[in-house]
């Protein structure tokens, strides 16, 4: 699905950011971020923690075989639906601002993150050759705090809300 930015975000650090439904388990999927076995780890993940004990594919897991696959996949995303898009860039962002001293060039993996979700006016702001917002910090040092902060105003929403 993404087309620049390729990299594999594991279970651990997700569930430590956000509690994923079953709809956002697939979009991690079809991202190609998250692992199978990972997405099987937070889809039981979810069975422990949902208030109904229900977890959207809460049958058996699949196997290696890409229709088995697809067909878990399809069923996750039966799930409620919510702004799976958002919670995938906030990971993606979240994901390089812990490993930023592992790119060249991290500025230029927004800018790709950026363009892998269609131009997302959510993170313009932080796409280094895109104007800021009025009155907020220029320059690398501005666009490096307007990542912390996004990252972080993100991670205080997630980091409250229940999996339905």
């Amino acid at each position: 699905m993404t087309d620049l930015v390729k990299w594999n975000i594991p279970a651990q650090f997700i569930s430590e950011r956000v509690a994923l439904t079953g709809p956002e388990i697939a979009y991690g999927l079809r991202l190609e971020w998250l692992s199978l076995d990972d997405a099987v780890n937070l889809a039981g993940s979810t069975l422990r923690t949902s208030p109904t004990g229900v977890a959207p594919a809460a049958g058996p897991k699949p196997s290696g075989d890409p229709a088995q696959i697809e067909a878990w996949t399809r069923e996750l995303e039966r799930g409620q639906r919510g702004d799976e898009r958002r919670v995938w860039l906030f990971l993606g962002l979240a994901w390089l601002l812990a490993n930023s001293a592992s790119y060249h060039d991290p500025l230029e993996m927004i800018a790709r993150i950026w363009e892998d979700f269609g131009h997302a006016q959510e993170i313009q702001h932080l796409v280094y050759w895109m104007p800021p917002e009025t009155g907020r910090p220029v320059g690398v040092r501005g666009l490096e705090r307007r990542w912390r902060e996004f990252v972080d105003v993100c991670r205080l929403e997630y980091r409250t809300r229940s999996v339905p």
